[in-house]
């Protein structure tokens, strides 16, 4: 008998949705967050690529759009939830918070581009491509040019997936 999961979407701050893989026992692993949306109340899985493994669908509300997170089962990343930086002073820049990105897949993980937006920056050990197994650092900073709350992103466009990975970013200038 296969292991159930969960998936639970999170309307709260910050949306998205939480996955919980079973442990064959009725008990369930730590959740796995995934950033999607602003206005998340339900999710529904299903085989959206026609791959055969399950993928989940989270519709936003509030802006009418869908979002489709595929299980590629090709990259992870460690920590899964968004990176927020507190407070940092005007015109000075954070250290860097890593993200560790790992090649699950069987092949080499090819990466087209390692973007940032907002008022953050980006440095990685990726390269054009991770070996099978292997993992590689994301680093990020925030520089904050103006006060108040700042928010960003990290766009990964890779082999593992047809939409760009995101890493959600956070902080405050003040």
């Amino acid at each position: 008998m296969a292991n159930p999961d969960l998936a639970v979407a999170s309307e709260g701050f910050p949306p998205g949705v939480n996955v919980l893989l079973g442990n064959g026992d009725g008990t369930f692993r730590a959740p796995a967050y995934y950033p999607v949306g602003t206005n998340d109340p339900f999710v529904a899985a299903g085989d959206f690529n026609n791959d055969h493994k399950i993928d989940l669908i989270v519709p936003d509300y509030r802006y009418g759009t869908v979002y489709v997170l595929l299980n590629t089962g090709a990259a992870s990343f460690l920590p899964t939830t968004p990176l927020n930086f507190n407070k940092q002073a005007t015109g000075t820049t954070s250290a860097p918070q890593n993200v560790t990105l790992t090649n699950t897949g069987k092949t080499a993980l090819s990466i087209a581009s390692i973007k940032v937006a907002g008022q953050f920056a980006v440095t990685s050990t990726c390269g054009k491509s991770v070996a099978a197994g292997a993992n590689c650092k994301i680093s990020v900073t925030f520089s904050p040019k103006t006060q108040g709350p700042k928010s960003g992103t990290v766009s990964i466009i890779d082999s593992a997936s047809s939409k760009p990975q995101v890493i959600e970013l956070s902080g405050t200038g003040t």
